[in-house]
């Protein structure tokens, strides 16, 4: 591992003294949304931001990553200054797969935030880490021309990668419907399971630990919450799984309403009775909570009191109490969500880890595709071009696959 005081030349301290100075609070208040990360990379002359480079695309992350949560302390981006940790970015880079972090990754994070950086309980190492690994992926799916994994991979190694070997003819399976191009909850047969992701989700909820799934829309967050709610992998861990969808809640009193309903139990009056209900009843549950942003849309809206600090300290009390244990699906992470305190981290969000939902690998997409058509199927030849044009994304090439059926079957 490397020296993690050593820091990455190409990560100049300039670029760290626009993001926390005055180039970042002018562009702020001069544009707004991408145009802010457009104003910051244009004061980096040797910086290209449509470039696949990797050292072009972290710095395009590191920028991004900065503009999304409007400012972090000079601290924080040092420590994606780091060589040891820009080393691990590269090397997932250069693999093509951000699902998986390498194994030292924890020992990484732990030897390297120490020192100057936060201690005030706002920012934490895993928190920022998964933060910059979302970010980081969209930015490469962004920029990528091709499906870029290792440059010492030859181009007829990939091509092989994509070609499956010949297989009979009765390995290719033509639906009586099109499979393709589902919105909203996906689930079987349709659903596709993303070994790596699910393994480590369903690894933390096993152990008890509360797992906060952060990605873009449509992404396929609710449908893999419902995955959760059903898959045998955790029949034996739970006694009951339940989902709650937050998209038409707008008070607190709403949520532990529609909780208890879920619950099949009378309205309880407080977090307390109700963990006192469920440990009576030798209940042991997991608690899939989506569209969790609109309870913070309902309060800027109508001034409503949504999802407040007191309700998530009562729930992490029956999450550590092993009574509730919460898979909880959003864009941002949760402190970044519920910034209650400058000084203190969402209580929810130092309660549960943190996975960040990738774009898909062109592998995954390959196998979705078999899992729907079978091994040796006419829209093989077509997936590089679809994944190179959707960048991975599972609503864009849902489409795209709908689209490309719809023109080689008719319907």
């Amino acid at each position: 591992m490397s020296d993690p005081i050593t820091f990455a030349a190409f990560v100049k301290p300039l670029i760290i003294d626009a993001l926390a100075g005055k180039a970042f609070d002018q562009a702020v208040s001069a544009v707004v949304g991408k145009e802010r990360v457009r104003v910051l990379m244009s004061k980096f002359k040797d910086i290209d931001a449509t470039s696949s480079k990797f050292e072009d695309v972290y710095i395009h992350a590191l920028v991004t990553y900065q503009v999304n949560a409007n400012k972090r302390p000079r601290e924080v981006l040092e420590f994606f200054r780091l060589k040891a940790v820009t080393t691990v970015f590269r090397q997932l880079y250069a693999a093509g797969d951000l699902t998986i972090l390498p194994q030292d990754a924890d020992d990484l994070l732990a030897k390297c935030w120490t020192g100057s950086y936060p201690k005030d309980g706002q920012f934490s190492a895993e928190e920022e880490f998964a933060a910059f690994v979302t970010v980081f992926q969209n930015v490469a799916s962004d920029v990528r021309t091709v499906p870029e994994i290792d440059a010492n991979r030859k181009l007829d190694t990939i091509i092989e990668i994509l070609t499956p070997a010949a297989v009979p003819v009765s390995s290719q399976v033509t639906p009586k419907m099109n499979p393709f191009g589902h919105t909203g909850i996906v689930s079987a047969p349709y659903y596709f399971v993303r070994e790596a992701l699910t393994r480590k989700v369903v690894d933390e909820l096993t152990k008890g630990q509360s797992v906060s799934i952060t990605g873009e829309r449509k992404f396929g967050k609710s449908s893999f919450l419902e995955y959760l709610r059903t898959t045998d992998r955790l029949s034996n861990v739970f006694t009951d799984r339940h989902s709650l969808s937050l998209q038409s809640m707008r008070s607190d009193e709403q949520f532990y309403e529609a909780l208890c309903y879920e619950l099949s139990i009378p309205k309880q009056t407080s977090a307390f009775m109700l963990g006192r209900r469920l440990e009576k009843d030798n209940r042991s549950v997991l608690l899939c909570l989506d569209e969790i942003e609109a309870m913070l849309d309902g309060q800027s809206r109508s001034g409503k009191t949504g999802f407040t600090l007191t309700l998530r300290h009562n729930l992490r009390h029956l999450t550590e109490k092993k009574i509730i244990t919460f898979a909880i699906a959003s864009q941002l992470p949760l402190d970044h969500l519920f910034p209650d305190s400058p000084t203190q981290a969402s209580p929810l969000a130092n309660l549960c880890v943190s996975v960040p939902m990738p774009t898909f690998s062109l592998n995954e997409l390959q196998l979705f595709v078999q899992s729907q058509l079978g091994q040796n199927n006419v829209l093989l030849p077509l997936l590089s071009e679809i994944y190179l044009q959707t960048g991975g994304r599972p609503a864009k090439f849902q489409q795209r696959l709908k689209n490309a059926y719809e023109d080689h079957y008719g319907r």
